[in-house]
């Protein structure tokens, strides 16, 4: 059996892709902690390290085929007070991480990145799409452009894919990220604000469908930077609707002007062709977010 180190293990992508590379690698699950931790799997082993803090790769093992970096730290929102963490877990641990895999053997690095990095575009961005200027983007996000910098600078030892995710949801999410907010407002009646009718453009990509993605991109030859969004791209009002229907409540809005048509989705062709197509439309997936009966 091949042998992967996977950070983040307990979050939402990191779980997903847990259960599913537990059928057939021998896994090292790097976590914080162990709540939500599967003890049923098979051919996993728990790791628990704090990538904001100190670590050592003496902690990991002395060969392996692959590393999946999945962590990102729940307090991302917190600059400047958790600035040291947020760039810890974003740059620092993947500059550590890209140094053990190379000294480990490993053939494969994935990076999951985000698809933030683009800011808001008047279509659906391309992986070629400019990056916006600097002043116009949060600090976590200038942290995950330097991750996927660094980890550019190792393709010459091991191939690199950098994931760009778009708005992953899915069981378990901490009820702060956007969907889960939105389905909690929605159910409690409260307005949802949008900039202009329609509101932002996305498309919610569910963690089973990043994580079928990410298990193939384990396997795909060569180095690559692949936006992973959800199937279909919605506005704002379009989400809240699907989630009044899903919780039946009907959806208030507050409406504030707005520019033009704004997307923080992402161009998913390249994705879909090298890796297949995401399957679950956000109708079906909203489900997973509803709050217990």
């Amino acid at each position: 059996m091949k042998t992967c180190v996977l950070t983040g293990a307990t979050g939402v992508v990191g779980g997903a892709l847990l259960r599913r590379l537990a059928r057939g690698w021998r896994v090292h699950a790097l976590s914080r902690h162990r709540e939500g931790a599967d003890p049923e799997l098979a051919n996993v082993t728990w790791v628990p390290l704090d990538l904001a803090a100190p670590w050592s790769a003496a902690l990991l093992p002395a060969r392996a085929d692959a590393v999946v970096h999945a962590a990102q730290t729940p307090n991302y929102r917190r600059f400047p007070g958790c600035a040291e963490e947020i760039f810890e877990v974003g740059a620092g641990s993947t500059l550590r991480l890209l140094q053990y895999a190379a000294g480990a053997g490993a053939s494969r690095f994935v990076l999951c990145s985000s698809g933030g990095v683009y800011g808001t575009t008047a279509a659906p961005a391309r992986e070629e799409a400019p990056m916006p200027p600097e002043g116009e983007r949060e600090f976590f996000l200038r942290c995950k452009i330097a991750g996927e910098q660094v980890a550019m600078a190792y393709r010459g030892m091991l191939d690199v894919v950098v994931a760009r995710l778009f708005f992953v949801y899915g069981p378990g999410q901490p009820r702060g990220m956007l969907l889960p907010r939105l389905v909690d407002a929605v159910a409690a009646g409260r307005p949802v604000t949008l900039q202009g009718e329609a509101g932002l453009h996305l498309n919610p990509l569910h963690a089973s469908d990043c994580a079928r993605a990410l298990h193939r991109a384990l396997e795909l030859p060569g180095s690559a930077v692949l936006n992973l969004g959800g199937p279909e791209v919605l506005s704002l009002r379009r989400v809240a609707e699907i989630i009044g229907a899903a919780v039946g409540r009907e959806p208030s809005f507050v409406v504030e002007p707005a520019g033009g048509p704004a997307f923080m989705a992402g161009d998913t062709e390249r994705a879909a062709r090298l890796l297949g197509a995401p399957r679950v439309r956000f109708a079906d997936g909203v489900r997973d977010l509803l709050p217990p009966a």
